[in-house]
């Protein structure tokens, strides 16, 4: 136990003999002008600062510095009790570290607050003994004299009227400020003539009261009465403007300078004139539409280009009459209605006359007289408001052999026709209806255009007409008149065979057709748009390849040759189906995609005999195409 407490103290004068003696036991070399560190910071720091420096000097430094900091309060800290070591500016030095021997050293200690040496004041100075916390709630009397007692010399008193409930006594210190500021403190120091306020309170019901009048360019805008004293006034209209049409102004403030109320007071607003006022300029073309918008400064004469030329305007000028800016303002452009040329041609282009036509008029002329086989009727394109030069050529309708024809075959058409009725089939639908040039939905075959006659200068007369129905190649062997009453061609007088539909086909007897007096009045009137167009061919109503006797020889070849005992063909009968514009997605889909509107469908019915000499019943399917070729499609 002895020996334990022998060591310990050698070990702890070992250390003391290791830090205060600068022992080193390094083998580093150093050069001539350097000292090695043999503790950090920490074990400096509440030592006795002059033992530090002393350390310090014992390893070899040469420019130590100290400083002192007067922060000893309550005496917890002992004087003189080092705070920091700082080496070249850091205090992060360690052990080994190396430095010049005259590297800056600076060692901070500390002491009692009391004992910092008061700093000397200028006569016109006065240095501060309290900060404001002591002052609040003082009469404000006493603060005024402690203050004039430091040596202030310009104190100035401020009442507030805010005492209500006389909770707080009349003259308690609200505030002291000193040059504007309340943050001083002991020991600060000011001129003596500095401005020092000091704001108390008062009872609301003693507070004198004042009027506050605003006034905006020579006019008074507001009055408030009764303003209390030391109150800050306030102004309640719009911001202050100057109306004029040439400046913009803007509004900077009050004259004087808004404080606290001591005296009635009249305030005049500060307006300032700005730049020169810009306004909009619109412009608009003849038909008010805009063209575009200008800023123009105020005395300025505005200018914009004209817009080009149309097809309804030549522009001119402006107006009104454009003056110097003095308020916005929109400009039209104005000119002349542009006018045009407009060419009268008779039916086959001959000239006939001009006219010059304003723009958006409607332009007119005569027609010519009509001939012996020609009536005028109109003009083509139909008249329409000018807006460029145009030229109309006069429609005429030639009341030819060929008209009266065509008009006879649509009529025809159009009652036989299953495609023209509205979905319920009760009733027709007149946009459905077929012209002469239509072959690709219901149409007649042509078998002799018969035999016409001129009846009156109104009127043809044909005799045996003849045409076939598809499908059930049923004839129509007709005579009758057709007249043209200068807007319709009109069929009338029928007389020979022309069947009712229940006569050709039992497929009609559930449709329901328009009853009238004359079981033709449905399509007797035809107009001329109706037969304008020329049929492009002349579709045929049955197969090239059908003999005399009915049968189609081509594809009879074909079914025969395909048979085992060929001899024993014996037909039964032949039937065929034009390809027309209502069957031809039907029959694509049951025959052939490649059949087209002019091609037949061929179907034979025929006996003969099989491989076992068997009698047996057989339906053949064939196709005759336009351009002849014949296929057998199938047998069953």
């Amino acid at each position: 136990m002895k020996k334990t407490k022998i060591i310990s103290i050698l070990l702890f004068a070992f250390f003391l003999l290791f830090t205060l003696g600068g022992c080193d036991f390094s083998s580093d070399e150093l050069g001539e002008n350097e000292v090695k560190v043999l503790n950090s910071e920490s074990t400096f720091v509440g030592s006795d600062y002059e033992e530090v420096v002393e350390i310090l000097q014992e390893w070899g430094f040469t420019n130590i510095e100290t400083e002192v900091v007067y922060d000893i309060v309550w005496g917890f800290t002992p004087e003189g009790s080092t705070k920091s070591v700082s080496i070249d500016g850091s205090n992060t030095f360690i052990y080994g570290d190396i430095f010049d021997k005259d590297v800056l050293i600076v060692v901070t200690y500390s002491m009692r607050v009391e004992d910092e040496p008061e700093e000397p004041i200028d006569e016109n100075e006065v240095r501060v003994l309290s900060s404001e916390s002591s002052f609040i709630g003082q009469n404000y009397e006493m603060v005024v004299g402690t203050l004039e007692g430091w040596g202030f010399t310009n104190i100035i008193t401020v009442p507030v009227y805010d005492i209500i409930f006389d909770i707080t006594q009349p003259g308690s210190t609200k505030e002291v400020k000193i040059g504007g500021i309340d943050n001083y403190k002991n020991g600060d120091i000011f001129d003596k003539d500095i401005e020092i306020i000091i704001t108390y309170s008062m009872r609301d019901d003693d507070a004198p009261k004042y009027t506050i009048t605003w006034e905006v360019n020579g006019v008074i805008v507001e009055t408030d009465n009764n303003v209390i004293e030391g109150s800050t006034p306030n102004y309640n209209g719009t911001t202050p403007t100057k109306a004029d049409a040439q400046f913009n102004y803007s509004f900077v403030g009050w004259s004087p300078t808004i404080s606290s109320v001591t005296q009635n007071q009249n305030y005049v607003a500060i307006i300032e004139q700005e730049s020169v006022k810009e306004y909009t300029i619109t412009w608009k073309d003849g038909n008010n539409s805009t063209l575009g918008t200008t800023k123009v400064p105020y005395g300025n004469l505005p200018s914009y280009n004209l817009p080009a030329d149309t097809a309804q305007w030549d522009y001119i000028d402006w107006t009104p009459s454009i003056t110097e800016v003095n308020a916005n303002a929109t400009y039209t452009a104005y000119g002349e209605l542009m006018e045009y040329e407009i060419t009268w041609n008779d039916y086959d282009e001959t000239f006939l006359g001009m006219t010059i036509v304003p723009y958006g008029t409607t332009p007119s002329y005569d027609l010519p007289n009509d001939t012996e086989d020609r009536y005028y009727i109109g003009w083509s394109p139909e008249f329409a408001s000018v807006n460029g030069s145009a030229t109309y050529t006069a429609i005429t309708v030639n009341f030819s052999k060929e008209f009266a024809f065509r008009a006879a075959v649509v009529a025809f058409t159009n009652y036989y026709a299953d495609d023209i009725f509205t979905e319920d089939g009760n009733s027709y639908d007149m946009s459905k209806l077929h012209d002469y040039s239509d072959i690709n939905g219901f149409f007649l075959y042509i078998d002799d255009e018969g035999i016409w006659t001129v009846k009156d200068d109104n009127t043809w007369h044909v005799s045996n007409l003849k045409m076939t129905l598809p499908y059930y190649h049923t004839k129509i062997d007709v005579s009758l008149d057709v007249s043209f009453d200068m807007q319709d061609y009109i069929v009338s007088n029928l007389s020979g065979e022309a069947p009712s539909y229940s006569d050709f086909d039992s497929r009609y007897s559930s449709m329901q057709v328009l009853e009238s007096d004359s079981w033709f009045v449905i399509t007797s009137h035809i107009s001329l748009d109706m037969i304008n167009n020329d049929r492009t061919v002349q579709p045929k109503y049955r197969p090239m390849y059908i003999d005399i006797n009915g049968e189609h020889l081509f594809l009879t070849y074909l079914i025969m040759d395909s048979l085992f005992y060929p001899d024993t063909y014996y037909e039964v009968s032949t039937e065929w189906i034009p390809v027309i514009y209502s069957n031809i997605e039907l029959l694509q889909g049951i025959f052939d995609d490649n059949i087209s509107v002019g091609d037949f469908i061929i179907k034979i019915e025929f006996m003969c005999n099989t491989v076992n000499n068997d009698t047996i019943y057989v339906i053949a399917y064939g196709i005759e195409y336009n351009n002849g070729e014949v296929i057998l499609v199938s047998m069953e």
